[in-house]
């Protein structure tokens, strides 16, 4: 009994702290959970591609195609060729929001348009752009995620060149082991979803 009340209250502790990848492997459910106000995921439909991971990316992601048609969700799509790819193969990264984030899901799209195409924004993007920005909608912000999370990313970010290598493997392994797992728990609960795990 003690020891699982210690195991609890550790996890509680850890449920708060900041995560990397807060909602890796869960997107799909946070946003037909109605939880996440945007994300977005590669589009492909064959079967016989990918890892058990992949597969299940792409059953939540039907899902929510279907949260579309039936007008819960708003989505666009942008397409591009990975370098080194076959010309005639392109890539889908379908982007799906609330509707009430329309509007920022379209900008969001769009500068990912540019950044995948190798394109210049247009002047109308720039100005959605520097407005988020005078908005302090950083893009963690924008997907959903918890200003510490944003806050301890920017800071793991910064530490890079400067911190020994096997302290920053350490927070990783952390966050892998106790931290992200601990925060996932907490955010599905209630949802009637649970973390695939393979």
């Amino acid at each position: 009994m003690k020891f699982e009340f210690l195991r609890h209250a550790f996890k509680k502790v850890a449920s708060q702290l900041p995560v990397i990848g807060p909602h890796a492997g869960i997107e799909g459910e946070l946003m037909l959970a109605g939880k996440k106000p945007m994300t977005w995921m590669s589009v492909d439909d064959r079967t016989d591609v990918g890892n058990d991971e992949f597969k299940h990316e792409q059953k939540m992601r039907r899902l929510l195609d279907k949260q579309v048609e039936a007008g819960k969700l708003v989505s666009v799509d942008v397409i591009y060729q990975l370098k080194g790819a076959s010309p005639d193969w392109k890539c889908t990264t379908r982007h799906y929001a609330k509707r009430e984030h329309k509007e920022t899901m379209e900008t969001i799209a769009g500068f990912n348009d540019c950044l995948w195409n190798n394109k210049q924004p247009d002047e109308i993007l720039i100005k959605k752009l520097n407005q988020l920005h005078e908005d302090k909608k950083d893009i963690g912000i924008v997907l959903g995620y918890r200003k510490r999370d944003v806050m301890w990313w920017q800071v793991v970010q910064g530490m890079w060149n400067d911190w020994p290598k096997e302290t920053i493997q350490s927070i990783y392994t952390f966050n892998e082991k106790f931290a992200q797992p601990a925060y996932q728990e907490k955010v599905l609960k209630g949802t009637g979803f649970s973390k695939f795990k393979p």
